[in-house]
């Protein structure tokens, strides 16, 4: 989703489930697995921000019985000694509920007030503005999982001279780190082409960066930044596999959208897989790995997110987001699975063949 990027659609004969044009989204069954349902049942678990919780213990979540039983055995009136009880004791009682009650309604104004919080957001079936924010619990899922992974994520700004003396032709994209000392990871179309690379950090920081390494096949890369000194970015964790990938889960997508400053967040849930291959009409220029498997994301992406993680309740990184075909941009995101990054970074960090 680099701003440059090349044109993806889907075919519109026919619809998927989830009601969105989906003939050559196809959920392979042999490659993944449903986890759980949305519905909810006894192994799944749900937060007050929507998000699942996948083989979440029924005992961490009691039953409405259990819940009733418990509340009017809580109700229930307690026996009292009325000879040991006199009007003084009767007045000490009534004062001390009245001011319990006075402070839990203070607690719970204190708590409304403090439960949510705003995050630049890209909204499925809205326009991207630059202003747009979505307010979360505070203590949600996804407000903790942004605060976690947004610090990682970077800006990516790609130059070269254009066609007009003078002007130069720009490409943005997003990227994030996978090693402490500014190893960052990307999609390599972001960049290539052009002759320089400019990465802004989450605090602000600007640095030059070069290219580590590249995997054109499965359209990644890492780019190199140098540091001040002393200061260390923390990395993403990244998933080993994407084995536990399920339809209907909910991912997240940070990115910087348009090439804007903030780091926006985009929802999403799985809706198919497919391979690049399959996609129609084909990008431009081509992928040159057809047989590429790539996840559907029900999100609303945009330009500018290319690179940018895909990530899971737990923050951790699944894929890359890389496709948004015109047809879809709103509506889908294509992500390119965890394995190659893995292998790009085990070959090029670790010096594993």
């Amino acid at each position: 989703m680099a701003m440059l990027e090349r044109s993806t659609e889907l075919n519109s004969d026919s619809r998927s489930s989830s009601g969105v044009t989906a003939d050559r989204i196809l959920f392979d069954s042999s490659a993944f697995k449903v986890l759980g349902s949305r519905n909810g049942s006894d192994t799944t678990g749900q937060s007050s921000d929507g998000w699942l919780f996948v083989s979440q213990l029924k005992a961490d979540s009691p039953s409405q019985d259990s819940s009733e039983s418990r509340q009017k055995t809580d109700s229930a009136p307690k026996e009292e000694n009325s000879s040991d009880a006199g009007p003084r004791d009767d007045k000490e009682k009534t004062d001390k509920k009245a001011e319990e009650s006075v402070k839990k309604d203070t607690d719970s104004k204190t708590t409304e007030k403090e439960e949510s919080v705003e995050i630049p957001s890209l909204i499925l079936g809205k326009d991207a503005k630059e202003d747009t924010v979505k307010k979360y619990p505070k203590e949600g899922v996804i407000a903790k999982t942004y605060d976690k992974v947004a610090p990682s994520v970077v800006k990516i700004e790609a130059t070269r001279p254009g066609a007009i003396k003078g002007i130069s032709e720009t490409s943005f994209g997003t990227g994030f780190f996978v090693a402490e000392n500014g190893v960052i990871a990307t999609n390599d179309h972001v960049f290539n082409g052009f002759d320089e690379i400019k990465i802004k950090t989450a605090d602000g920081k600007e640095y030059k960066a070069k290219v580590l390494a590249e995997d054109k096949v499965n359209d990644i890369a890492l780019l190199k930044i140098t540091p001040d000194e002393g200061k260390k970015y923390a990395p993403l964790e990244l998933e080993a596999d994407s084995k536990a990938i399920a339809m209907q889960q909910k991912l997240m997508i940070l990115g910087h959208a348009k090439g804007w400053e903030k780091t926006y967040l985009s929802e999403g849930e799985v809706v198919g897989a497919t391979t690049v291959g399959k996609v129609e009409p084909k990008p431009n220029p081509p992928e040159e790995n057809p047989n590429k498997r790539v996840v559907a994301i029900k999100a609303h992406g945009e330009d500018g997110g290319s690179g940018g993680p895909v990530v899971n309740e737990k923050g951790k990184v699944t894929g890359i987001a890389e496709l948004a075909s015109d047809s879809t941009r709103g509506q889908h995101v294509f992500m390119t699975l965890v394995e190659p990054l893995n292998a790009l970074i085990d070959k090029t960090l670790n010096k594993k063949k």
